[in-house]
């Protein structure tokens, strides 16, 4: 995928029309991340989650003070942010939408973080970086929406310098299908969402190692995911009288009822065995 693929004009709708309802339901000007929280690690409450998964894939990508890191999809840069002044780290932060990343640089800028955390028009299937130059690749819920999950782990690979480390928190199909469950089960969440489609656990495995990667593990972290999944899917019910209303003042748009269905329908499909939440490790080969 890269920039001129129409695949990104469902995922700049999507992240231009639902930005500012993350704003009010979800993040924070302190926090700033889009993506599920982590409720481990002592976190107990929705933000310190939220940096909890910040957290857990700076540890599985090994990174410290110093370490030149990609966030690749960095959303709103609340991970490459926390990168930048928790592990003093080096982040150059990719997204293909041109309003997220200005704010993300606003949000740099206001933390006094600019020097350390870049953010740039960038496609993560053909980063605009150097073979062997990178520490880290961290990828937080955003490979999901490439239709070629392969072709990021061979970017990635490519990029790593020998030693280097690959973190990702993904959304994955189960290896084995549940009998009795409908493929349609997710197929409208994940429209809702801009995701083209989900891999199987072993997929993700299967294209770290044809990557050339090595020391691969995929984790099932819902149990401890769930509490935020599940937030969200209640957050859609307080939302939805809000949103009825709006509507019919022609306030609310159509990629916003899909979001906020989505937000309802993805716990559903959890539960029904249709997907699990996922932390990935891998190191490309080398001292």
């Amino acid at each position: 995928m890269t920039i001129e693929d129409p695949e990104f004009g469902s995922v700049n709708r999507y992240y231009n029309g639902t930005v500012g309802d993350y704003w009010l339901a979800w993040t924070n000007k302190s926090v700033s991340a889009v993506h599920f929280g982590y409720f481990g690690d002592g976190a107990r409450s929705h933000s310190e989650a939220l940096i909890a998964t910040s957290r857990r894939i700076a540890d599985l990508a090994a990174i410290s003070e110093g370490s030149l890191v990609v966030d690749a999809g960095c959303g709103l840069g609340g991970s490459s942010l926390w990168l930048a002044s928790e592990r003093q780290a080096r982040v150059v932060g990719l997204n293909v939408n041109f309003r997220q990343m200005v704010l993300a640089r606003q949000s740099a800028a206001e933390r006094g973080l600019s020097r350390r955390a870049r953010f740039v028009i960038g496609d993560y299937t053909a980063m605009p970086l150097r073979t062997a130059s990178v520490d880290a690749v961290i990828a937080i819920e955003s490979v999901v929406h490439a239709p070629d999950k392969a072709a990021f782990y061979r970017e990635a690979a490519r990029v790593l310098k020998p030693g280097g480390r690959l973190a990702m928190a993904e959304y994955m199909l189960p290896d084995r299908w549940p009998d009795e469950l409908d493929t349609s089960t997710n197929a409208e969440w994940l429209r809702g969402w801009a995701i083209p489609g989900l891999d199987s656990g072993v997929s993700h495995l299967a294209h770290a190692a044809a990557a050339g990667l090595d020391d691969v593990a995929v984790m099932d972290v819902t149990e401890y995911v769930e509490p935020s999944l599940y937030l969200l899917h209640n957050l859609t019910f307080a939302g939805l009288p809000a949103h009825n209303l709006l509507s019919v003042l022609g306030l609310r748009t159509e990629v916003q009822r899909e979001n906020l269905m989505s937000s309802r329908l993805q716990y559903r499909a959890l539960q029904a065995g249709g997907w699990f939440y996922a932390h990935l490790r891998a190191r490309k080969p080398g001292p």
